[in-house]
């Protein structure tokens, strides 16, 4: 029992630690952060708090092929352009919106998985939760294509093509890193990622600014900290314990914590169709879960680096 109860409370504060990252997202570009700039000092200050993480925890560092495979796949999807993409369609739509488009990646890994990993399954039940969650992100849509909102739109497409680099960035590791990723590893993402926003922030970014107030900064601080190393940390820990599918569940707490932040401390506002397409991905996301738990499933045990993170 005290086992359960420290796996969800750990479950929980994942979910509302990675769920308030979006609105900090979109706090600091709301004001007047260039977003490639955010993107590459977020994507630094976290990989020196990784490193730091694996030096404490005296983790082993991976074989240089690992790490580079790391650098590659990780900076260039999971870190990098999720990052580039998020960042950049935050400017337009909120943070809450994010959080909820964000959560559609286990989706898109879902599919991704079945074609690119091959022995990865999920039987009637999940097809069924593919159709029903992605039916409620065609649902976000509606007000912004109704209202003709082009800037709105095209921010809602940024965010949804970060949630598909980012599913595709996941596949791609499980299948040429299959031990897993760990904190060495993570931090080697960071910090590709970093460089990876380097080329936006000197092509479209001629002046990148930073907010210089306490507040940005400890947002800054705490993307990078808090849902950047301490967050992958609590993801690692519950990777160990329960194993990748328990972790996963995040994925039903983050965008209700983003969308909760949001409201809340932003005062940001929804249609509701928006909160039903919300709802559509949630319960897309618990039949899909319930179809992988019944479905064959091949050799051996392949980990996600991570369940949409911000």
């Amino acid at each position: 029992m005290t086992s359960e109860r420290s796996y969800m409370g750990l479950l929980v504060l994942l979910g509302i630690v990675w769920g308030s990252a979006f609105i900090a997202i979109r706090f600091v570009l709301s004001d007047g952060a260039t977003p490639f700039f955010f993107v590459m000092a977020r994507m630094l200050l976290a990989s020196a708090l990784m490193g730091g993480f694996a030096l404490a925890r005296r983790e082993r560092l991976p074989p240089p092929r690992e790490l580079l495979i790391s650098a590659l796949l990780g900076g260039a999807f999971v870190m990098g352009g999720y990052q580039v993409m998020l960042f950049w369609g935050e400017q337009y739509i909120t943070g809450g919106l994010a959080g909820v488009l964000v959560a559609a990646s286990p989706l898109l890994t879902a599919v991704l998985s079945l074609a690119l990993l091959r022995h990865e399954a999920f039987g009637r039940t999940g097809a069924l939760g593919l159709g029903v969650g992605f039916l409620g992100v065609a649902l976000l849509f509606e007000p912004e294509l109704l209202h003709e909102q082009g800037s709105s739109v095209l921010g809602l497409l940024s965010v949804l093509g970060a949630a598909f680099v980012f599913a595709l960035g996941s596949v791609l590791l499980r299948k040429w890193r299959k031990g897993g990723e760990g904190y060495w590893g993570a931090g080697v993402e960071f910090l590709a990622g970093g460089a990876f926003a380097l080329p936006f922030v000197l092509v479209f970014e001629p002046h990148p600014y930073f907010p210089p107030g306490p507040w940005p900064i400890l947002a800054l601080v705490y993307l990078a900290g808090v849902a950047g190393a301490l967050g992958f940390a609590i993801y690692f820990e519950l990777h160990r314990r329960v194993g990748p599918g328990r972790a996963n569940l995040v994925s039903f707490v983050s965008p209700a914590a983003a969308v909760v932040f949001g409201v809340s401390l932003l005062g940001e506002q929804y249609a509701w169709v928006q909160l039903g397409g919300f709802a559509a991905i949630l319960v897309g996301l618990l039949l899909l879960q319930r179809g992988r738990a019944h479905a064959p499933v091949g050799p051996g045990p392949l980990k996600s680096p991570g369940a949409n993170a911000p």
